[in-house]
């Protein structure tokens, strides 16, 4: 009889878990990015990523402050923002990650960055919402970034400059893009060896560029097939790499001080490849296929 007992209490509370998934499945989370058709009539009526420098120690660490922020014309069923940051085309960090607002238009976030040697900031953002009008689901999305120089010298406070303002500052500027670009642009160049991405009519494009393509379209694309592609890539970015990546049967790396990747964009064959050397400086490649 007390068997009997228990096993009725047990498909009791089976019953009652299957209820509460059936009535109640909007309480579960919802961590993804997902590309539907543009909504044309939808506006961002602003779009920000900034990155701000909050302290000036003696030739000691030093503060950035990195914010993003977005404003739709519209509220959206869900909003999200999400934004990396690349020091030195390293990753450095990232910002929104599941981090969903409901029913709203505006988003705001912000996280103060510490490092102590100088350094080209570079940061990107992808600024999302999802809209909902009945049975109809459509997106919309948009792309800012922006970029910091840092000076550390042992004599000077740490300075920060976007723009060069005098010849100290265009010496620095040049350092910086050569150190940068020399770095990545090795790893890039093994990294499409290796996989056989070396034929010269592929589309070769760094991941902190996108934001030029918000309005103007990819070489041999309309605008509408640009931003379908983007939508879908931003996409797997963010399940494939900004929450954790996999190199082949390991386990799930944290994309932190991985390398900034490269977008390779196969026309003919209607194939787009997401090339990320990581931290140790070896490789993984996502794969997707455009339309």
């Amino acid at each position: 009889m007390h068997n009997k007992f228990k096993y009725y209490i047990f498909l009791l509370l089976l019953v009652i878990v299957f209820v509460t998934y059936t009535i109640f499945p909007h309480q579960q989370t919802k961590e993804s990015i997902l590309f539907f058709s543009i909504e044309k009539e939808a506006r961002f009526t602003k779009t920000k990523t900034s990155l701000h420098q909050t302290s000036s120690a003696f030739g000691e660490q030093y503060h950035l402050l990195w914010s993003i922020e977005s404003t739709l014309d519209r509220k959206a069923y869900l909003r999200q923002d999400v934004g990396l940051l690349y020091e030195n085309g390293q990753l450095k960090g990232t910002l929104g990650i599941k981090k969903w607002k409901t029913n709203t238009e505006t988003i705001k976030e912000q996280k103060i960055v510490s490092n102590s040697e100088s350094a080209l900031f570079q940061a990107i953002t992808f600024h999302y919402g999802e809209l909902h009008n009945g049975e109809s689901i459509r997106s919309t999305q948009k792309m800012s970034n922006a970029q910091l120089y840092m000076i550390v010298s042992p004599s000077k406070h740490a300075s920060s400059f976007i723009h060069p303002k005098n010849k100290a500052e265009s010496e620095w500027q040049v350092a910086l893009n050569q150190y940068t670009t020399q770095r990545l642009q090795s790893l890039w160049i093994k990294g499409k060896a290796k996989y056989g991405l070396t034929n010269k009519e592929l589309i070769s494009i760094p991941l902190t560029d996108l934001y030029q393509y918000n309005q103007t379209p990819i070489r041999g694309l309309s605008v509408a097939d640009t931003q379908k592609i983007i939508g879908q890539l931003w996409e797997g970015l963010y399940k494939n790499y900004m929450i954790g990546f996999r190199n082949e049967n390991k386990p799930p790396m944290n994309p932190i001080g991985s390398y900034l990747p490269l977008v390779v964009i196969n026309l003919k064959e209607k194939t787009l490849y997401v090339l990320i050397p990581t931290k140790d400086q070896d490789y993984v490649l996502l794969k997707q296929r455009i339309s």
